[in-house]
């Protein structure tokens, strides 16, 4: 077992990686929160919403060739907003686009924070645990026998967390713990070398 401290964190990633995936983080977030804090949605529609989330994200992350692709490919809308979910029927596909406003993209789920803002990247990944749990408590109130493109529907946003979120952070300390251990070993053969048995 190895213990990896918020130091050694800060030490090994830096800060200004660190501080990048707390905004990143932080967006994402907040834009669950949004979705959770918007009383007219049924858990059905939070998985809509959850869904167009994650296309923004998408983008949001995205940079050069793809970003402009992405832009031109996005459906032009005058103002879109969480209420365009509220009485869509659960029968009703899930289906999500990128919107945009002549040549912005204008998100409707996720809050977008300017880059002059540094949170701290431990207490925002584990307000996003916390944000993540409230979405999946109100997913647990949808009926087992829900229609199949909504069960679809969480698999993928529920495969997406994990890749956005758990897999960056787990391999980030798979690699920060296999270092430690190398220099752990070191040091143990280096002391170990100079023993003389009897």
């Amino acid at each position: 077992m190895v213990l990896i401290t918020q130091d050694d964190m800060r030490r090994e990633l830096g800060v200004d990686i660190l501080a990048e995936m707390a905004r990143c983080f932080l967006c994402l977030g907040m834009g669950i929160g949004k979705i959770l804090s918007c009383d007219g949605l049924t858990p059905s529609q939070t998985v809509r919403a959850a869904s167009q989330l994650l296309v923004e994200f998408d983008f949001f992350l995205s940079n050069g060739a793809g970003r402009s692709v992405r832009l031109i490919s996005a459906s032009p809308v005058t103002f879109p907003s969480l209420s365009n979910f509220v009485g869509v029927p659960d029968d009703a596909p899930v289906t999500t686009s990128l919107q945009k406003c002549h040549t912005k993209v204008i998100y409707s789920c996720l809050i977008d924070l300017p880059n002059t803002f540094v949170p701290d990247y431990f207490e925002v990944f584990f307000s996003l645990c916390d944000m993540l749990r409230g979405l999946y408590t109100r997913w647990l109130k949808l009926p087992v026998d829900m229609p199949p493109h909504l069960k679809d529907a969480i698999v993928r946003i529920d495969l997406k967390f994990k890749s956005y979120i758990f897999k960056k952070v787990s391999m980030n300390l798979t690699t920060l713990a296999k270092k430690m251990l190398k220099t752990e070993l070191g040091r143990v053969g280096a002391i170990s070398s100079g023993l003389t048995f009897i």
